[in-house]
């Protein structure tokens, strides 16, 4: 696959190292997971949210939840190619390139699988399951198959031991912290059945907390079923954190079925008769969907 790769910080020398970098730790992996989509460029540019903006027609914000995670890849598809937008910030102090092989690989998983395309016999409330119920997994795919870079080298730099630590602290201080995502949406569906808030401005607050909760839950997940042994002691401490967190059997089973899946065959996507899975995570968390002739209807009830 040729791939330009466009840089626009640094000097010549700098530049040539570089390409020469990424030409190398993308080779690594499409050598092993080829891509069945084109790859036109890998962009590196001054500013990331302005390039980001410029190629998307939006306005960009690389700084997410509250400030406390940074965007930094960025894949936007086109209808015959893709370009593939890379933060300069990894080319500091704080990046090596194992730390941003780590990266690559994650952002190349999600360019080899592509976006899952839901096929039209399904009606809105099909749609909506199997299509989350993909995204869910394509998330914890591509952070199963980063950790490729383990293979790179035999010993593991400091950077990147940090970077494991850091994820796996960071997604189990989101899941025990104050203001825990489950408690959150108990209380949003309080609100919304004493006071009657408008459905829609309830869908809007909730759905992303169930996002953060039930991506936060994969990612650490991820790392706990990849068996890292330059973390193990950080792994056993997720492992005992995980029992202290109120964790319902249905979110288990996804998580389950989900390291099944990938250890069984990683290329493929889920087809529906396992779509019920997330549903039943749903259901949880007081939700429900139903089709109806005038559209999707979400239920909610206190948990």
């Amino acid at each position: 696959m040729e791939i330009t790769i466009d840089i626009e910080i640094g000097t010549d020398e700098q530049k040539k190292l570089i390409s020469n970098e990424i030409s190398y730790l993308f080779s690594i992996y499409f050598n092993k997971y080829p891509a069945n989509n084109y790859l036109e460029k890998v962009l590196i540019p001054s500013n990331f949210d302005e390039k980001v903006g410029q190629l998307t027609s939006t306005v960009y914000n690389s700084t997410r939840i509250d400030n406390k995670e940074l965007a930094v890849a960025k894949i936007i598809y086109n209808e015959c190619s893709s370009i593939i937008v890379i933060s300069p910030i990894l080319f500091t102090e704080f990046h090596n390139t194992e730390t941003r092989a780590f990266i690559y690989f994650h952002e190349l998983s999600h360019f080899t699988s592509g976006k899952y395309k839901c096929e039209e016999i399904f009606n809105l409330k099909e749609k909506k399951i199997i299509s989350e119920i993909n995204h869910y997994y394509d998330e914890y795919r591509a952070n199963r198959l980063s950790f490729l870079v383990n293979n790179i080298n035999e010993s593991k730099s400091e950077l990147l031991i940090d970077l494991y630590r850091n994820g796996i602290n960071g997604f189990i201080k989101n899941l025990n912290g104050e203001a825990s995502f489950q408690k959150r949406i108990k209380e949003n569906i309080i609100m919304f059945k004493t006071y009657q808030i408008d459905i829609g401005q309830f869908v809007d607050q909730t759905f992303p907390i169930i996002n953060s909760y039930i991506l936060a839950l994969i990612n650490l997940f991820s790392y706990i079923d990849s068996n890292l042994e330059c973390v193990s002691s950080e792994i056993e401490f997720a492992k005992k954190s995980i029992l202290n967190i109120d964790l319902s059997s249905e979110v288990i089973e996804l998580e389950k079925y989900y390291k099944a899946h990938f250890e069984s065959d990683n290329t493929k996507w889920i087809d529906f008769s396992k779509a019920n899975l997330y549903e039943n995570v749903l259901n949880s968390l007081g939700i429900s969907l139903t089709n109806t002739e005038e559209g999707l209807y979400i239920g909610v009830e206190f948990i």
